[in-house]
């Protein structure tokens, strides 16, 4: 916890970030690829406890020490982009889709039931076996 205050300490006094990760960061296993990352991209690489902190942070704020799973973190909030919510017709072809999607499995499901209704299904367990031998 010390090296990780110690880092704020020198990062919020204007050090070089990349100066204070050599001296006092420990190696990543998966470095953050340098690019805006939507929420729950950036909870796969750091977890949801980073993810919460860095919602509260103001843009360019570093933030305090977060516990998690993985160790101490420290994270600046270099930039964000304002949630929206994309136009119907820029939506339209994925919600139709989707659509389809959804329709095709009620009717595999409806047709399934229907064959189940209609079907005197029963399991022999010595035929099983014997397809199980003959697997073999």
């Amino acid at each position: 916890m010390a090296r990780a205050e110690e880092a704020r300490r020198r990062l919020l006094a204007g050090d070089d970030w990349e100066r204070v990760k050599k001296e006092l960061g420990d190696d990543e296993i998966s470095p953050l690829p340098g690019a805006l990352l939507p929420a729950l991209k950036l909870r796969e690489y750091v977890g949801p406890t980073v993810v919460g902190s860095v919602r509260d942070l103001d843009v360019g704020g570093i933030s305090t020490p977060i516990r998690s799973g993985t160790g101490l973190h420290l994270v600046q909030l270099l930039e964000r982009e304002p949630a929206r919510t994309p136009p119907l017709a820029e939506m339209r072809p994925q919600a139709e889709r989707e659509w389809r999607r959804r329709q095709g499995d009620r009717a595999l499901r409806s047709y399934l039931d229907e064959l189940r209704d209609e079907s005197d299904v029963v399991i022999a367990p010595e035929i099983e076996v014997e397809a199980e031998i003959e697997a073999d």
